[in-house]
C-alpha cells in the first residue's frame, strides 16, 4: 500500500502525494457508491482527503519531518479506521501484483492518478 501514495517513489509520503492518492480513491467511491457524500456529511472528495492527511499526518508523523516513512505509514495504515478503510479498498489488487506493474500493464505510469480519474469522470 506504501507505493500507492508514494508516487514519485522517494521512500516517504508527503502531504502533497497523500491528499491526491485519497482525493482520487474517494472521487471513485462518491461515483460508484451511491448516498457516499450525504453520509460524509456533505464534504467534497478533496475536503475529505485533506482532513484524513491531516488526522493522519499529526497522529503518525513522529519525527514532525512532514513526510511519513514506511514504518509511520504502516502504523497509521494498521491502527486507524481510515488506515482500515484504505486497506479494504486496496486489497482489491491482486497480491502478485504491485502498483508499478499496474501501471505498466494498464499504461498508466503516463498519466497521473487525478488525470485519469477526470477521464472516466468525463466519460
Amino acid at each position: 500500500s506504501f507505493e500507492l501514495y508514494d508516487e514519485d517513489g522517494d521512500g516517504f509520503i508527503t502531504p502533497e502525494e497523500m491528499e491526491q492518492y485519497l482525493a482520487s480513491v474517494f472521487k471513485v467511491i462518491y461515483e460508484t457508491v451511491p448516498g457516499t457524500k450525504e453520509r460524509m456529511q456533505g464534504l467534497e472528495p478533496e475536503e475529505l482527503a485533506v482532513m484524513t492527511t491531516d488526522e493522519c499526518f499529526e497522529e503518525c508523523d513522529i519525527n514532525d519531518d512532514g513526510k511519513l516513512s514506511l514504518e509511520e505509514f504502516t502504523r497509521w495504515y494498521l491502527s486507524s479506521n481510515d488506515g482500515q478503510a484504505m486497506q479494504q479498498i486496496t486489497d482489491g489488487i491482486p497480491s502478485w501484483m504491485n502498483m508499478e506493474q499496474v501501471r505498466d500493464i494498464t499504461g498508466l505510469a503516463n498519466h497521473s492518478v487525478e488525470d485519469v480519474f477526470e477521464e472516466f469522470a468525463a466519460a
